[in-house]
């Protein structure tokens, strides 16, 4: 072969791959582009004055004045601005990811009618119709100016808005630390109030309150607090109606409210202040409707705020375990089972080193002028638990603990295991607290005591 013949072949060859090569750049520039897109569309944010959109058959126009937004023709619409200011935020720059040609068929790409038509003014107006989200990559379709494109939903999803999520809506206090709540609810009021002085109860164990059958009562700390989380937990999921006259309120239960809870809490300062809601119906998605008394907005909230305050009672609150009482404020006690009572003092100084190390009870015992071993009594009766019911006179007192103790307030309490019906036991401390426990759970207890103190 000639050497002429061989450099036309090698620069067929090199024409060849310098076109391939052009292709394949001109392919990837073409993806790049799909891929991030172009810029189609710029709007001076900051020089938007109004704002109007068509979507799900309501028009929406707004306008601005100074640093808020009205709706005009509804001047007392509460326009959420903070909001509205971030929908417009993305306007500054639209970008096509994806341009279509042979667009005559407008309604294949859902922009005749468009799902939502945008109208903004600013240095200009401008209008851009939004349509169908593309299957393929979920962006959705839009026309500017007689073109169609791609782009992406999110700025659809930004103004697909009907006018009540539009509303401003009102702040709910932090309520974290709540100091009494009341709950009134169908003719009966649930009372709870927080005390960590230590006066009021006889363990510091216990620092919330409940108003119980005339007496004040200690509740459950962890069970309270899990009740009280539905409240301090409150948040609007969004607005169910503006302005709410009497037709709304009837429709969403809030005529003849099913609960109204006030809350008494401290603000960040320090400050005491209240807060209340009223509890409507419950929806068909698992929410219910609620509002401030005295507002023009129905909210919607979590069904389980309802739930909680119609259906707690305080014997929910209360709690399972009958006696929580720090032995060492207990200076003397009597005990009185099987018709003797014996009684008992602190063995002061007298407990030696390994029985201290160990925890035991090591106390006098007077009728036996020695020492009893009281570790598992004590610690038996501590761990008895029962079911908090209406006060119920028992029919025979099984065994009695009265005891004398070193604190101001409750300086002597009393605990009676008496017969209860069906074969149950009632027990009971200073004759306001009761539980039922089964008769084998009290005979052991009682079956401890008769063993540690006749031994």
């Amino acid at each position: 072969m000639s050497r002429g013949k061989k450099l036309g072949i090698l620069g067929g060859i090199l024409l060849v791959a310098i076109l391939a090569l052009m292709l394949i750049s001109q392919r990837t520039d073409q993806r790049e582009n799909e891929e991030e897109g172009t810029e189609i569309l710029t709007i001076p944010v900051e020089k938007i004055t109004s704002v109007a959109w068509e979507y799900e058959g309501e028009d929406l126009r707004f306008v601005k004045h100074g640093d808020t937004w009205v709706c005009p023709g509804q001047e007392s619409f509460p326009v959420d601005s903070s909001l509205l200011e971030t929908m417009i935020s993305q306007l500054e720059s639209i970008r096509a990811y994806k341009e279509i040609s042979g667009n005559d068929h407008l309604a294949d790409y859902g922009l005749d009618p468009a799902v939502l038509t945008l109208t903004v003014s600013a240095d200009r107006d401008y209008t851009i119709r939004f349509g169908n989200e593309n299957d393929l990559d979920g962006q959705v379709y839009a026309l500017w100016d007689g073109t169609v494109f791609l782009t992406d939903s999110s700025l659809r999803a930004q103004f697909s808005k009907r006018a009540l999520e539009l509303v401003q809506q009102e702040v709910i206090p932090a309520l974290d630390t709540i100091q009494s709540v009341e709950i009134r609810r169908e003719g009966e009021v649930l009372n709870l109030e927080y005390d960590d002085s230590g006066e009021r109860t006889y363990s510091k164990e216990y620092v919330w309150l409940g108003s119980y059958g005339g007496s004040t009562v200690p509740l459950d700390s962890e069970e309270t607090e899990t009740f009280l989380s539905n409240v301090k937990t409150l948040r609007w999921t969004g607005t169910a109606a503006y302005p709410a006259d009497s037709g709304e309120l009837s429709e969403y239960g809030l005529q003849e409210p099913s609960a109204q809870i006030n809350v008494r809490y401290r603000d960040e300062d320090g400050k005491t202040d209240d807060f209340s809601i009223l509890i409507g119906s419950e929806t068909d998605s698992g929410e219910c409707y609620v509002m401030i008394p005295g507002s023009d907005r129905i909210y919607r909230t979590g069904a389980s705020l309802r739930e909680a305050a119609i259906s707690t009672t305080v014997e929910d609150l209360m709690p399972r375990k009958i006696l929580s009482v720090d032995w060492d404020s207990v200076k003397s006690m009597v005990v009185s089972l099987g018709g003797k009572d014996f009684s008992l003092s602190r063995n002061e100084g007298g407990d030696k080193i390994e029985d201290a190390q160990k925890g035991k009870q090591i106390w006098k015992n007077d009728d036996k002028k020695g020492t009893t071993d009281l570790t598992e009594a004590l610690n038996a009766l501590a761990a008895m638990q029962g079911e908090v019911r209406m006060a119920e006179a028992s029919r025979q007192v099984l065994f009695s603990l009265t005891m004398e103790r070193n604190t101001a307030n409750y300086p002597q309490l009393i605990l009676v295991i008496g017969e209860g019906e069906d074969g149950e036991c009632i027990v009971s401390i200073n004759d306001t607290q009761f539980w039922t426990v089964d008769r084998e759970t009290a005979d052991a207890v009682i079956d401890q005591f008769q063993k540690s103190l006749t031994q």
